[in-house]
């Protein structure tokens, strides 16, 4: 399993659930006109998912709670209104049965998800019931979820989990359930050390709203960069969309490089063009990706190298940085062309 790092904070949320007033609120005006035992019924066990909320809403001291413990009395209503709302999922097909179906559809979803991790509710767990505006919510939130991982995994006969970032090891292992029954290895990376390079400018703020006037900044930081020695670059950008502006920016300021650029929806052939690109004995080129998505490893051996433009959540992070002529300088470290490898492990 590759990128395990985020296997924790995806099952937290597979394990979590979160239901609001608002989505209760919805169904009733929806049910106008119908009559009978089992909409009054239904009614009845709405208002009674309504009525918790407003219990909870008049004790809510802030804005935000948080507890150990879970809301009884939440599951209690959220319950009947599940029983009540089964009838009609299983009810002979009319238009007054497809009137309630879709008035509250997506209210019964969330609350029998809510009732299920209800069931799972341990020590793992913590509620937090928050205001928002008119809105109530209450979610149970999965802070723990190596047992749920550990359980998972030991369906199958064994499980690789890796990933550049799982530091440090010892909560990445006991937070996915691997403590008591799994091996641990932090590998050195196979390349040189020396072939390496980290430059941070500080002029160049990638954050939504400055990308447009750091723009210029930006083409001038990689022009001068790829300037500097002719190779493969690959510049990756944290959205498409960014990425088709500097793309385009690039490309005005610089006419005559090579660039290729990734899609949002490449087929395999265009893929496999673009990894052409930077096979051996090719011309230099810039390749421009958006980081959230993957294509297969591009080797930086026989003279290829790749400068990574990071996302803006580290991209201006760290100390001051200058362009000088053609080279940055930072903290009296200049980043220059690096030297052809010597060797390429792996």
């Amino acid at each position: 399993m590759d990128e395990a790092h985020n296997l924790v904070d995806r099952a937290r949320d597979m394990y979590s659930a979160a239901v609001s007033r608002q989505a209760f609120a919805d169904i009733l005006p929806a049910l106008k006109g119908l009559k009978g035992g089992r909409i009054t019924r239904l009614r009845k066990s709405i208002r009674g998912v309504e009525d918790t909320f407003d219990v909870l809403d008049a004790n809510l001291q802030q804005d935000e709670h948080f507890q150990a413990d879970p809301i009884d009395p939440l599951i209690d209503s959220l319950d009947a209104f599940a029983t009540q709302f089964h009838e009609w999922l299983e009810a002979e097909k009319s238009p007054a049965v497809d009137q309630v179906q879709d008035a509250g559809l997506d209210a019964f979803f969330a609350a029998n998800t809510y009732l299920k991790i209800a069931e799972l509710y341990d020590d793992a767990f913590e509620t937090r019931v928050a205001r928002t505006g008119d809105d109530i919510t209450v979610k149970q939130m999965c802070l723990n979820p190596s047992e749920f991982v550990d359980a998972r995994l030991a369906l199958g006969h064994g499980a690789v989990l890796f990933s550049a970032t799982l530091t440090p090891m010892n909560y990445y292992q006991d937070v996915l359930g691997g403590v008591e029954n799994s091996l641990a290895y932090t590998l050195p990376s196979p390349f040189p050390p020396a072939n390496q390079a980290v430059v941070i400018a500080s002029n160049v703020q990638t954050t939504y709203r400055e990308r447009t006037r750091s723009l210029p900044a930006l083409i001038a930081a990689l022009t001068v960069l790829v300037t500097a020695r002719a190779g493969h670059y690959l510049v990756f950008c944290p959205s498409y969309a960014y990425l088709q502006t500097v793309h385009d920016a690039f490309v005005r300021a610089n006419p005559k490089l090579d660039v290729v650029t990734q899609r949002s929806a490449m087929s395999a052939a265009e893929r496999q063009g673009f990894l052409d690109a930077f096979a051996p004995g090719q011309p230099p080129v810039v390749a421009s990706l958006s980081s959230g998505v993957a294509l297969p490893r591009v080797s930086t051996c026989g003279g290829r190298r790749s400068l990574a433009l990071p996302s803006c959540r580290w991209a201006s992070r760290g100390c001051p940085a200058k362009l000088t002529g053609s080279k940055i300088t930072t903290n009296n470290v200049t980043a220059r062309a690096l030297p052809t490898p010597t060797s390429c492990p792996g």
